[in-house]
């Protein structure tokens, strides 16, 4: 017969210490997740599967929504306008680039194992930005409504074909147009 069981108790005595979209990723033969094991921060989590294997690897300075995503090795992690990305060979969590305020839903979207997200930096407006997982490796895509205005208006999202590119829709100065990257 087949069961489930719980594995651990992230977060004992309290309802849950977890989203209800706890943004689960897999790097290695390891899953990582965010989820809070009190009332202070979250937090950056992992399991091999066990009991024993699944705990808490690195706080996060913030209780804000946190939102996360793999792209290549690394775990990109967005939270109150800033984007991080945490080195799970190293324990290290890096703040790559911190952004001014972006209405809508934030999506973090992976393509050839870098990160795409659309935000606003307070120079060009809410564009397309990319990121390898270092500091001098995120930046601006292209900034398709020069200077401080927003190609990128309402909920970001790629789609691929098996041809080394992505497609995404832009807002022009002539309305929504179809674009395309190889990244």
């Amino acid at each position: 017969t087949q069961k489930s069981t719980l594995l651990k108790d992230i977060w004992v005595g309290h309802m849950s210490g977890m989203s209800s979209a706890p943004y689960f990723n897999k790097i290695n033969n390891k899953i990582y997740f965010i989820a809070s094991d009190n009332s202070s921060y979250k937090q950056i989590w992992e399991t091999d599967g066990t009991a024993a294997g699944t705990q808490k690897v690195k706080d996060l300075t913030s209780n804000y929504e946190t939102i996360a995503q793999v792209a290549g090795n690394k775990f990109f992690i967005f939270s109150n306008n800033a984007l991080s990305v945490y080195n799970p060979v190293n324990n290290e969590l890096t703040l790559l680039k911190t952004f001014e305020y972006t209405s809508g839903t934030m999506k973090l979207e992976t393509f050839n194992n870098q990160l795409f997200l659309a935000a606003n930096d307070g120079a060009s407006g809410k564009e397309i930005w990319k990121s390898d997982g270092t500091v001098a490796g995120t930046t601006l895509l292209k900034d398709i409504a020069i200077g401080n205005g927003s190609s990128i208006l309402n909920e970001f999202k790629i789609l691929t074909l098996n041809n080394g590119k992505f497609y995404f829709i832009a807002n022009t100065a002539t309305g929504y147009q179809l674009y395309e990257s190889n990244g």
